[in-house]
């Protein structure tokens, strides 16, 4: 999945479509740790955080302890500098 995700980049130069693809990754094995730095990127350039948000939400409740970790971070952080909610930050801290 992570060639499909390149060439949706840079080839047919489709970000969101490479984001929708990096998250599906992800939803397939939520501690693949290229999809998740790639679909961080993505929505930083796309501006497409709460897609990314709602991806990781739907993958947490199958991470325990340390592995769900770096996603709780980035959602907290989406939610407070992204999407403007810190009430929705704070509940995920």
């Amino acid at each position: 999945m992570l060639r499909i995700a390149q060439i949706l980049e840079g080839d047919a130069g489709d970000k969101p479509l490479a984001l929708t693809v990096a998250l599906q990754a992800l939803s397939e094995n939520p501690r693949e740790e290229w999809a998740r730095e790639y679909a961080e990127r993505l929505a930083g350039e796309t501006g497409n955080w709460s897609m990314l948000v709602d991806a990781y939400e739907a993958v947490l409740p199958t991470l325990q302890g340390q592995d769900a970790l770096p996603l709780l971070a980035t959602v907290a952080r989406a939610y407070e500098k992204e999407l403007a909610n810190p009430e929705a930050a704070i509940a995920r801290n």
